[in-house]
C-alpha cells in the first residue's frame, strides 16, 4: 500500500532533478549550492512529527550561511551544510504570513506534489535566497535591525564580523560599542567578549 511518505519520497526525487538545474546539489532532504562570497544557500524539507501513513505535512526551511561569519566563529566548514547553522534563516510562509505546512496525502500524484514544491521554490524561496546571498545584503539586513533566524545579540556580532572583513572599522567599533552597552552587567557581556576574542577583534 502506498503511504504519504512514499509519495513524498517520489516527489522529492522529482524536485531534486529540477533544483539541480538551478545549481543545487543534494544531501538527504537538504538542497545546497555555493553562491557569491562563497556563501552557502540551503533549502531543507522538514516533515511534521504528526504525519501519518495516510497524510504527511511538510515545511520548507531555507537560509544562507556566510563564509566570513563562519570563519570568524572558527566553525568547522561542514556546519555550512546544516540549516540550523545558517546566519539568515526562514521558514516558508503562506499568504497569511504564517508558516506554511504543505499537506501530502497517500492518494496524491507525486508529479503534482513535485510541481507544487518547485513552484514554491522558484516563486518564493529562490528569489529570497538570492536577495540575501551576499555579505553586502546580509550587512544591509542586519544594519536594519532585522535578523531572521538568529538572536539580536548575534545579529550585532555577525554584523561586526562582516564590517571587520570589509574594512569598515568605524562602523564596526560603533556596533560593538552599542552591543556592549546594551548587554553590560548581563551574562551576555561575556559572550560578546568571547565572540570578539575568537574572531581576533580587539576594540
Amino acid at each position: 500500500m502506498t503511504t504519504s511518505a512514499d509519495v513524498l519520497k517520489a516527489a522529492f526525487e522529482l524536485t531534486k532533478r529540477s533544483m539541480k538545474a538551478n545549481g543545487f546539489s543534494v544531501k538527504g532532504k537538504t538542497l545546497k549550492r555555493t553562491g557569491p562570497d562563497d556563501n552557502t544557500q540551503l533549502i531543507q524539507f522538514q516533515t511534521s512529527q504528526s504525519s501519518t501513513p495516510s497524510s504527511s505535512k511538510v515545511a520548507i526551511n531555507y537560509g544562507v550561511y556566510s563564509a566570513h561569519v563562519g570563519k570568524a566563529l572558527d566553525e568547522d566548514p561542514s556546519l555550512a551544510f546544516d540549516i540550523l547553522n545558517t546566519h539568515y534563516r526562514q521558514r516558508l510562509s503562506g499568504p497569511d504570513e504564517r508558516e506554511l505546512w504543505i499537506q501530502i496525502d497517500a492518494t496524491d500524484n507525486p508529479h503534482a506534489v513535485a510541481d507544487t514544491f518547485c513552484s514554491l521554490l522558484e516563486q518564493k524561496v529562490l528569489p529570497d535566497l538570492e536577495r540575501h546571498a551576499t555579505d553586502e545584503s546580509l550587512r544591509t539586513l542586519w544594519r536594519s535591525g532585522s535578523s531572521p533566524g538568529v538572536t539580536e545579540l548575534h545579529r550585532g556580532m555577525y554584523l561586526a564580523f562582516l564590517l571587520n572583513a570589509s574594512g569598515q572599522d568605524d562602523e564596526m567599533k560603533r556596533v560593538i560599542g552599542e552591543h556592549r552597552a546594551k548587554y553590560q552587567d548581563t551574562i551576555y557581556a561575556r559572550v560578546i567578549e568571547a565572540l570578539l576574542s575568537g574572531a581576533g577583534i580587539k576594540v
